[in-house]
């Protein structure tokens, strides 16, 4: 194991050094490297992919409990804009958990653990950011899943085009993941992920959780307690989309390296907002906003056929979670986010609401920054 000051763990074997660098097989086929500088302790445990990953969260927060708390003014006023370091490489780790479940008993857990290198540059525009892919794994009921589309993606290079103000522009990579499906995906294959992951739902989905994250809350004023609502897209595994009511508190500031990020926590709910009076529709094109259509219950592969029947008039979904993200105002650079949203759908036929099915979507990311930047 090779741990980072910056809290990262890396697990692999170490196959080249200089005198300011050392060159890490991680087992992925990819070969990292890192600066010298960067190192804190190298080690010779040896820890599961998901164990790595445990020991990374819990040495990011411990690291984050061991600063020292910035100072609070209880009337300080913070503003967030987007003012990112130029030209800068950083790293993200992100682990995504999809548990599906039915009344019959039946569960299936998919778990994907994503890692990427990130490239911001400034230019006469505004930014580019680049997200290039270093290796993806995924399991389901913990078994390895070989998927070809898995190493497809891992070829998959986006490049985000912003404004000078941070609002996305324009993307492009996805022409070149169609020739990448068409050379290593038979024609059926390429035909079923064409038809699910068409260019229309990655730019809608991509300029979505970039509205969201990024531009519902740059230029916003906020101080330590206050709370909003607001409202955002929610993409469902498996295709469609909801508008979700998204309550935000400022609970308090944390160290983020020499930083000092807000810490945000969030509470999303497709009833009714957690802060606060009501909001708009919230289940697009209904006038009963927790009532589920035809389109929206998607089949669900492993889970009993009797589960999944279409949505009727009396099927009703309901979307409740939580989150908590840190982030810098003064770049809008996060440093680490995660959240839980649990969608359950009812069946009303009987006036009693009996659970037919749920699905958990759990992400965990966490974001490495160079320590000459921060």
């Amino acid at each position: 194991m090779i741990y980072l000051k910056s809290g990262t763990a890396v697990a692999g074997k170490i196959v080249g050094q200089t005198n300011e660098y050392i060159q890490v097989d991680t087992g992925t086929g990819i070969i990292s490297q890192y600066r010298l500088d960067e190192v804190g302790d190298i080690t010779g445990e040896k820890l599961s992919p998901d164990k790595v990953q445990d020991r990374y969260r819990d040495i990011l927060r411990g690291r984050m409990r061991r600063k020292t708390q910035p100072p609070r003014d209880p009337n300080q006023t913070f503003r967030f804009q987007f003012n990112p370091p130029s030209n800068f490489n950083f790293e993200t780790v992100l682990k995504h958990t999809v548990i599906y479940e039915d009344a019959s008993g039946m569960r299936r857990e998919d778990v994907s653990v994503s890692k990427s290198q990130m490239n911001i540059e400034r230019t006469s525009e505004g930014f580019t950011l680049v997200n290039t892919p270093v290796s993806t794994t995924m399991t389901r009921n913990s078994v390895g899943v070989a998927d070809p589309l898995l190493s497809v993606l891992q070829h998959f290079v986006v490049k985000y085009y912003l404004d000078s103000q941070g609002r996305l522009t324009r993307i492009s990579g996805y022409d070149d993941l169609v020739s990448l499906m068409k050379k290593n995906l038979s024609p059926e294959d390429f035909q079923k992920t064409v038809a699910v992951f068409s260019q229309q739902t990655f730019e809608e989905r991509e300029q979505g959780h970039w509205k969201d994250s990024v531009e519902a809350i740059r230029g916003k004023e906020v101080k330590i307690g206050e709370t909003w609502d607001s409202q955002e897209t929610y993409f469902f595994p498996e295709g469609e989309e909801v508008v979700l009511n998204v309550a935000y508190e400022v609970v308090g500031q944390e160290a983020c390296g020499r930083r000092a990020c807000l810490k945000l926590r969030l509470i999303y709910g497709s009833t009714r907002p957690a802060f606060g009076g009501a909001r708009s529709p919230l289940v697009k094109e209904s006038n009963h906003p927790e009532r589920a259509t035809n389109d929206s219950e998607e089949r669900v592969e492993g889970l009993s056929p009797e589960s999944q029947t279409a949505g009727t008039p009396q099927s009703l979904m309901e979307i409740t979670g939580n989150g908590i993200r840190f982030i810098d105002p003064l770049t809008m650079l996060t440093w680490g986010e995660s959240d839980e949203k649990r969608i359950t759908f009812y069946d009303d036929k009987t006036g009693e609401r009996e659970v037919k099915r749920s699905i958990t979507d759990k992400r965990e990311q966490t974001f490495h920054y160079p320590d000459r930047v921060f």
